[in-house]
């Protein structure tokens, strides 16, 4: 190769190159002067209000005594059982701890009874479609 056609070669990389750099760096996003507007989280909640008309017409027709009611409702402390508890509730020691719970099968004593039985059924019903299929499987032959 000549010396001309090597600079052509090496000016038509350095093109290639200028061009391949303009692609990775795409222009940053253009600047906006003045006040940013509401983003699309607070566009939704600012949705989410009731107008004033709203809620004196569902105030009306409920009534103000529902209404307390659910708010006093909703601001009292709960006591709620655990779900597990079948009539039992544990015993609370002082602070708000409570004894541990004894350990057992999970959901008692029936329920795994009960899976138990789900399970014998679901053998039984296997067992007959082996059968079956062995049935069918020598009558074709």
């Amino acid at each position: 190769m000549s010396e001309k056609e090597l600079e052509a070669q090496i000016a038509a990389l350095a093109a290639e190159v200028a061009e391949l750099k303009r692609r990775a760096n795409p222009p940053e996003p253009p600047k906006f002067d003045g006040p940013r507007g509401p983003t699309t989280t607070e566009l939704a909640v600012a949705r989410m209000g009731m107008s004033p008309r709203m809620m004196r017409d569902m105030a009306n027709a409920v009534g103000d005594d529902a209404v307390r009611g659910i708010v006093r409702d909703g601001l009292a402390s709960q006591r709620l059982a655990p779900l597990g508890a079948e009539g039992r509730v544990r015993p609370s020691l002082p602070g708000g701890m409570r004894e541990p719970t004894p350990l057992g099968p999970p959901g008692g004593q029936r329920t795994q009874d009960l899976i138990g039985k789900l399970l014998d059924v679901q053998d039984a019903r296997e067992r007959a479609e082996l059968i079956e299929r062995e049935a069918h499987r020598l009558v074709k032959k």
